[in-house]
């Protein structure tokens, strides 16, 4: 990973632009444990590219991680507003809600998940938690 975090850091100073580059080193970052320095870096990337549903993700993920659900609950709603169709995002909205106690709300994200996405499998896991 410490090449891969080298390669990502020699792309930013060639190109301070490159979400991608901001975007993977979130997703490193996260892998690591350092979740701020994920989030921050998934922030970058969409302050670049506003419409980087991979972003949204990433830092909906760190989020999650550290317990941050309002924050995680809100990249994945703004994520849900910009990429309605983008169904596995409602996975991880369903997760959120889940996390927090609410029930009604995680179920109905996992069926709508479902209906647009009936093969999705690790679904059923979540809903029989409910």
């Amino acid at each position: 990973m410490r090449r891969a975090e080298k390669e990502f850091l020699e792309e930013l100073k060639a190109n301070p632009r490159q979400e991608k580059a901001y975007n993977n080193l979130s997703v490193l970052y996260r892998i690591r444990g350092d979740y701020l320095e994920a989030t921050t870096l998934a922030k970058q990337a969409l302050e670049i590219k506003p419409y980087y549903k991979e972003a949204y993700i990433n830092s909906a993920l760190a989020y999650l991680k550290t317990e941050n659900y309002l924050s995680a609950e809100s990249s994945l709603v703004s994520a849900l507003a910009l990429f309605p169709s983008f169904a596995e995002l409602r996975f991880y909205l369903g997760l959120v809600y889940q996390k927090q106690g609410k029930s009604d709300q995680a179920l109905r994200e996992y069926m709508q998940l479902l209906s647009q996405r009936p093969e999705t499998q690790h679904v059923e896991y979540n809903l029989g938690l409910i």
